[in-house]
């Protein structure tokens, strides 16, 4: 076991101090992807780690906004948004938030989250920003403007990769990745702003991208390498509720490359008796979860694993340059 959670019973003032890393997981998913994606990074972390022992704090941004559950869960295992600014960890990901502006400068909790960016910047070997962090990230920093996609990226996608960069060492040339967003930013804003893309398609533009700030490396994560293998159909059902809910103007589209043909047969027929007449949420009851249970996958999670073990290597290659000067 090479991976300790830590929550609000300790802060960590050191990096390294025990031979393991510390690493920061600030969270800011809304309440109901809250516990789910603390555990997909927990996972990930934890099966990346097996040569690089991993302590993990956990934090949020105390603006988002949290109903009576996801209060709780936070108050019982993440450490106070003050505590962050004392300490020296590693490496730090952050999560995206739901997003409720189309100016993510405009969102009530931009103000916080520039500043974790910023602090992690200064204060870290390396950070991973994930999907609307990721966004948040190239406005900050570069000025790179996110645009709205006029559908959803949803769905399971075969990317390249790059060769010779430490990140997709032992990856193979190609791999599929996960993607669930409405926005993207395109490539040539990545160039312009000086990143690399690590991992990209065609068909869905750059998953992961990276860049050096000085001593400072950091991972920008369009894509979703963490997910689950229900994670999209979980997604899909939501936005299924959403349209018959009144929500939604269109009925979803079923994620990409996703669903083996059994699955996607289900959800035809779901389609069909959801969309014969007036909205009624009541179809709900009729979604499968629990068959599409049983039929998805999960085929990159061994890439996730490789790309997140070759990203706490270098992490800790460069915390030790960091502390032997």
């Amino acid at each position: 076991m090479t991976l300790v959670l830590h929550g609000v019973d300790r802060v960590v003032r050191a990096a390294g101090t025990d031979g393991r890393l510390d690493v920061v997981l600030v969270n800011n998913m809304p309440d109901g992807a809250l516990g789910a994606t603390e555990t997909q990074f927990v996972r990930l972390i934890e099966a990346a780690s097996v040569d690089v022992p991993v302590r993990l704090l956990r934090f949020t941004l105390p603006t988002v906004t949290r109903g009576a559950i996801g209060a709780r869960h936070i108050h019982d295992r993440y450490l106070p948004l003050d505590a962050l600014w004392e300490i020296r960890p590693a490496a730090v990901i952050i999560t995206g938030c739901e997003p409720r502006s189309p100016d993510l400068a405009a969102e009530p909790y931009w103000a916080e989250l520039a500043r974790v960016l910023e602090w992690a910047r200064e204060r870290a070997a390396s950070t991973i920003a994930s999907c609307l962090a990721a966004h948040a990230a190239l406005l900050l920093f570069d000025g790179g403007q996110r645009h709205r996609l006029p559908y959803k990226c949803s769905g399971v996608y075969g990317q390249e990769v790059a060769r010779a960069d430490p990140l997709t060492e032992g990856l193979p040339d190609r791999v599929v990745m996960p993607h669930s967003r409405l926005n993207e930013v395109p490539m040539r804003t990545l160039a312009v702003g000086g990143y690399r893309a690590v991992i990209s398609a065609d068909e869905v533009g750059w998953t992961v991208a990276a860049k050096e700030f000085d001593e400072h490396l950091l991972v920008l994560m369009q894509g979703h390498p963490e997910y689950d293998a229900e994670t999209l159909m979980l997604e899909y059902r939501r936005d299924v509720r959403r349209y018959l809910l009144g929500e939604r103007e269109t009925y979803p589209a079923v994620p990409v490359g996703y669903c083996p043909p059994a699955a996607q047969a289900l959800l035809d027929e779901l389609r069909a008796v959801a969309t014969a007449g007036e909205r009624d949420p009541s179809v709900m009851d009729q979604f499968p979860t629990r068959a599409l249970l049983k039929l998805v996958s999960s085929p990159w999670q061994p890439h996730a694993v490789k790309l997140y073990a070759n990203w706490l290597r270098e992490v800790r290659r460069r915390a030790g340059l960091q502390v032997m000067a």
